[in-house]
């Protein structure tokens, strides 16, 4: 697109050595602070590649813009820019402005906008020094050659404008078709985020997650939490409460899209078990109050909060059940459609 627009060879490879060392000098940067590439930082090359390269469309513009003066004059220390004609023209009433700096975008990654700002200010210096010494050492004669590329390019324009104007309403025809068709065909479109469906049946990525789902029901988790009212300590420890708990577990694990689900009130359930032999809901009582205190124990440990921490707090004022999901319908991960769909089932649902 550079070389089409100026049509020159310099208008091309000129800002790809300042994209090309910009995203460089990046990639170094984040190997020295220790940013690790992953699916997600790898955001930055196109970042840097994208944003970097609108300086040298500035530059570009601003030195074809000012045409060469022939013959050669003396440079004289005390004379402006505007009497030596084979300097760089500075652009002093066109500001250079910086491309994405009032856009307060929010990044996942404090890494990716470290890195990728670094990379902009890389290229930002290369188009400003390096890019314009380079200049300054090749023939000025390109300038002309992109005048006249202008001129062509203004011609097809203004042809292609008295065409539009004289065919108007068949243009209008056309585009009003255009967005009936879409208009028409809107509900067709499908929201799918299953990047599953990018790879052949066969891919061994394919077959390995189908395995995953079949053995183990994905790996998709989802949590719900529940918290105490008005923050009330032991208030899970409740055996009534617990037994509410438990009902909705058991109305949760209905659910074909559920495989597996973890919980306080499920180690309870086989905590009770082996204590009384009952395993429909928790009995009060003794069971309750162990099994709380070997959870509390746990959290005393690093491993232990790891293990348990996230199913309860130690005051017992906040349970999560944690759930693994699939999309049972088409014995797929659930993606975020399916998601959505199972956040929001209806409460006439069989399972709830």
């Amino acid at each position: 697109m550079f070389f089409f627009g100026f049509r020159s060879k310099r208008s091309f490879f000129l800002p790809f050595l300042v994209v090309g060392l910009g995203t460089l000098w990046t990639i170094g940067i984040m190997a020295l602070v220790g940013f690790n590439l992953s699916l997600v930082s790898l955001m930055v090359p196109p970042l840097v590649l994208v944003l970097g390269s609108s300086y040298s469309i500035h530059v570009l513009t601003q030195y074809y813009a000012t045409p060469s003066r022939t013959p050669r004059t003396r440079v004289d220390p005390g004379v402006g820019h505007q009497d030596c004609p084979d300097r760089l023209p500075r652009g002093r009433n066109h500001g250079l402005r910086i491309p994405g700096a009032s856009h307060r975008g929010h990044q996942a990654d404090q890494g990716i906008r470290i890195s990728a700002s670094i990379g902009i200010v890389f290229c930002a210096i290369l188009a400003l020094f390096v890019f314009p010494a380079i200049l300054s050492l090749l023939p000025r004669r390109a300038s002309a050659i992109a005048s006249g590329s202008r001129a062509a390019r203004g011609t097809a324009i203004v042809r292609s404008s008295r065409w539009v104007m004289k065919w108007r309403y068949l243009v209008l025809g056309v585009v009003a078709l255009i967005a009936l068709g879409f208009a028409l065909t809107i509900r067709g479109v499908r929201y799918d985020t299953n990047y599953m469906s990018y790879f052949r049946t066969r891919e061994a990525a394919v077959e390995d997650t189908r395995f995953v789902i079949r053995k183990f029901g994905g790996y998709l988790t989802v949590r719900l939490t529940l918290t105490a009212p008005e923050g009330r300590q032991g208030y899970f420890l409740d055996p009534a409460v617990l037994r509410k708990v438990a009902e909705l577990e058991e109305r949760l694990a209905a659910n074909p899209d559920v495989s597996y689900i973890s919980s306080f009130t499920a180690y309870l359930r086989a905590f009770n078990e082996r204590w009384t032999a009952r395993t429909r809901y928790p009995s009060p009582g003794r069971p309750v109050l162990a099994l709380s205190r070997i959870f509390r124990g746990a959290m005393a440990t690093q491993t232990g909060r790891e293990l348990v921490g996230e199913l309860a707090d130690d005051s017992f004022t906040r349970l999560t059940l944690v759930m693994r999901v699939f999309d049972s319908r088409r014995a797929n991960l659930m993606y975020e459609d399916r998601l959505s769909a199972f956040a929001e089932e209806p409460a006439s649902s069989p399972w709830r």
